[in-house]
């Protein structure tokens, strides 16, 4: 009988030991999430370069304001380029620019 009683605590303590190394972590918030998204963004360079009427460049991601929507995604900060001017980006991907001419009258 003891050594059945035996067998039996050391069935449970290899199960309550199995538990322990099997519990779960605990569920990022939302702050770790946005941060490893962000983290995994690789950095672009990008040259706009216009020749002829002027531009406007949306995605530029030099401010908080949206400037346009593709579909789920918000494009952040615009850009202004005078004809026959150039402007540099360094840009977090995956990105979109939206460009706009505006046509001479």
């Amino acid at each position: 009988m003891k050594i059945k009683s035996l067998s039996l605590a050391a069935g449970f303590f290899a199960m309550a030991a199995l538990f322990t190394f099997c519990t779960k972590e605990a569920a990022p918030t939302a702050n770790q999430a946005a941060a490893a998204v962000t983290e995994r963004g690789a950095m672009c360079d990008v040259t706009v370069e216009v020749f002829g009427n002027d531009v406007s460049v949306c995605g530029t991601q030099n401010a908080l304001d949206i400037c346009s929507t593709i579909g789920a995604l918000n494009l952040l900060g615009e850009d202004f380029i005078p004809g026959n001017g150039a402007a540099n980006y360094t840009l977090e991907t995956p990105t979109i620019l939206r460009i706009s001419c505006k046509l001479l009258p």
